[in-house]
C-alpha cells in the first residue's frame, strides 16, 4: 500500500493511507457519540406519568345531585391507534370497562386522552396536560358536555405559578377564574398528571386527584382538607341520614334567588357560614327565621359548603351549586 514519510522528534517513520484513515474515522465516531451523550445529557426530559406496568387513579367524582364517591381509574396495556402507542384506560367500580386510551411524550411533557366512545369523541384527540408552559401561557380547555357535542367549545387558562417539589414540575393555574368547579387551583404534576385526576374537563362533573400509584407504589397523595388526606373518600348520602340533616336548599343548582330552609321551631338565633371548596370563609348569615336567602349574584360559578349552627352546636351541613350560565 502507498506510504507518506513523517518526522516525530526528528526520527523519520512511515505512516499507511489506510492506518491514517482509520484512525481518523475512530475520532471522528468518537466525537459524535460524546455530542449525542451531550444532547441526551441536557434535553429536557420528563418524568412519565407511567408505571412500568400499570398506573393507578384514585380519583374522587361528585355530580351535581351532590352524591360523591371515589372512582379508581387503571392504564395498563399498549395499543396503536392512527400508527400512535396509548395506553388503555380502565375504569374501575363493580368491573373494569375499557374507557379511554392515553398517550405522552416526555419530551414535550404533554399527555393526551382519546374516548373510546362513538364519533367524534372516537377522533378527538384532548390535550390534559402541557410541562412546557411558561408563567402567563394559556392552556386550552375542551368543553364537551356544557356546550354539547355539536358545539365543543374551547376556554383558555392561565399560568399564574411554576414550582419544582422534590425534583417535580408543579404548574398552577388561575383556575377560580375560569373553571366553575374548583376554588382551589389547578395543578399540573409532573410524573402524576392534573391533580383533577387523568381525564379532560367536564362541566357538570367535579374531580379530584386523591392518590396515585406505579406499580402498586403510591406516588402521589393529595393535601386537601376537605378530603382529610383520604385514598378513598365517599360521601353518598343515606335516606335517613339526608332526614336527619335537618336542612334543605332549593333550587340547586342556583342561578338566582334560594331558600335554605331548617329546622327552628322555637325561632331561636340561627347562623349560616358558606366557604368555598378550598376552606376558605366567604360569607357569615344570622336569622330568628327557619330560612336563609342565597343571591347567586354574590358568588362566582362553582361548589360551595354551608355549615347551620344554633348557639350551641352545628345543627346542619350540606353543599350547593351556582351556575348562572
Amino acid at each position: 500500500s502507498l506510504h507518506g514519510i513523517a518526522l516525530r522528534g526528528g526520527t523519520a517513520f512511515t505512516l499507511s493511507f489506510s492506518g491514517y484513515f482509520i484512525l481518523n474515522m475512530k475520532r471522528i465516531i468518537y466525537l459524535f457519540v460524546l455530542i449525542c451523550c451531550f444532547d441526551s445529557l441536557f434535553s429536557q426530559n420528563y418524568t412519565s406519568i407511567f408505571g412500568r406496568d400499570t398506573t393507578t387513579w384514585n380519583i374522587f367524582e361528585e355530580g351535581v345531585d351532590f352524591s360523591g364517591t371515589t372512582v379508581i381509574f387503571k392504564a395498563y396495556n399498549d395499543t396503536l391507534i392512527n400508527t400512535k402507542f396509548y395506553k388503555c384506560l380502565y375504569r374501575y367500580e363493580n368491573d373494569a370497562e375499557l374507557i379511554a386510551f392515553l398517550r405522552e411524550d416526555t419530551v414535550a411533557g404533554k399527555v393526551w386522552f382519546l374516548y373510546k366512545y362513538a364519533y367524534p369523541l372516537d377522533t378527538l384527540e384532548i390535550l390534559i396536560m402541557d410541562l412546557g408552559l411558561s408563567i402567563n401561557d394559556t392552556f386550552p380547555e375542551v368543553d364537551l358536555v356544557h356546550k354539547g357535542i355539536s358545539d365543543i367549545d374551547t376556554f383558555f387558562i392561565k399560568v399564574i405559578d411554576i414550582d419544582t417539589i422534590m425534583e417535580s414540575k408543579y404548574i398552577y393555574f388561575d383556575v377560580p377564574f375560569s373553571h366553575p368547579h374548583y376554588e382551589e387551583r389547578l395543578l399540573f404534576i409532573e410524573g402524576v398528571g392534573p391533580d383533577r385526576g387523568i381525564l379532560p374537563y367536564e362541566y357538570i362533573q367535579m374531580r379530584y386527584l386523591l392518590c396515585s400509584y406505579k406499580d402498586g407504589i403510591q406516588v402521589y397523595q393529595h393535601n386537601s382538607w376537605y378530603f382529610r388526606g383520604l385514598c378513598y373518600y365517599d360521601e353518598v348520602m343515606s335516606l335517613e341520614e339526608f332526614k336527619n340533616n335537618m336542612s334543605l336548599f332549593f333550587p340547586n343548582p342556583l342561578s338566582s334567588i334560594g331558600k335554605l330552609h331548617f329546622n327552628n321551631p322555637k325561632y331561636s338565633p340561627h347562623f349560616l357560614s358558606i366557604y368555598s371548596v378550598s376552606g376558605k370563609l366567604l360569607f357569615t348569615f344570622t336569622t330568628y327565621t327557619d330560612i336563609f336567602l342565597i343571591d347567586a349574584d354574590d358568588f362566582r360559578n362553582g361548589i360551595y359548603l354551608y355549615y347551620i349552627f344554633n348557639e350551641e352546636s352545628m345543627i346542619s351541613k350540606g353543599k350547593f351549586i351556582v351556575n348562572t350560565y
